[in-house]
């Protein structure tokens, strides 16, 4: 297989700036392997398609408010988007982030973000562009972020979002449909259970 076998049109008027107004309302595209064809539903319909024993599993994960917008010291505008907390002590939090413009940071370089919150590159970006950076502030960084940061959203989404700021949980333990549930076909695509990419995570204790 060829990756331009992957690519498709998508209309612009086919892309969802909000969500559902009622969520179990949101669409759902039944596949129906046996029959080699396909159909649409919505979502409050799922336990129609279940079949006896099916593996059914939650994905609970929920992205945070990662994006910081900040003035450099040396100068000029900057954006980070933390990916994941490495560390904590003293000096302040280490989290791992991507961060524009990457290439004129340099390890020791300093940037100001909301409430106070200041943050020191430790070192150059890898083949990835991800880097370190210290953060400290009057409070857990991952507390603040709720009141500083911002949804990161796909370029597509053209809306700044408001209700969106929950922490990431880890996922529920997968659980059998009931036996009621009547086969009927099977629901693609499978939601798998994973963290986010591009988004900061963190497991509540």
């Amino acid at each position: 297989m060829r990756v331009e076998e992957l690519d498709y049109e998508l209309p612009r008027a086919a892309i969802a700036q909000h969500p559902a107004p009622v969520r179990g309302s949101s669409r759902l595209m039944i596949l129906d392997r046996a029959a080699g064809s396909w159909s649409h539903s919505d979502f409050r319909r799922l336990p129609d398609w279940l079949r006896p024993d099916d593996l059914l599993v939650r994905n609970d994960t929920r992205v945070i408010p990662a994006r910081l917008r900040g003035e450099r010291e040396a100068g000029g505008r900057v954006e980070v988007l933390l990916l994941r907390q490495e560390g904590a002590n003293s000096d302040g939090e280490i989290w791992t982030c991507l961060a524009r413009p990457g290439r004129r940071l340099r390890p020791g370089e300093r940037a100001r973000f909301a409430a106070g919150v200041v943050g020191e590159w430790l070192d150059d970006s890898d083949n990835d562009g991800i880097r370190r950076i210290r953060l400290r502030g009057s409070r857990p960084i991952l507390r603040m972020l709720e009141e500083i940061g911002e949804v990161p959203l796909p370029p597509y989404i053209e809306h700044r979002p408001s209700a969106m700021r929950t922490l990431t949980r880890p996922c529920t333990r997968p659980r059998r449909a009931p036996s009621r549930h009547r086969p009927r076909g099977s629901i693609f695509p499978t939601r798998r259970c994973e963290r986010s990419s591009g988004a900061a995570s963190r497991r509540e204790p």
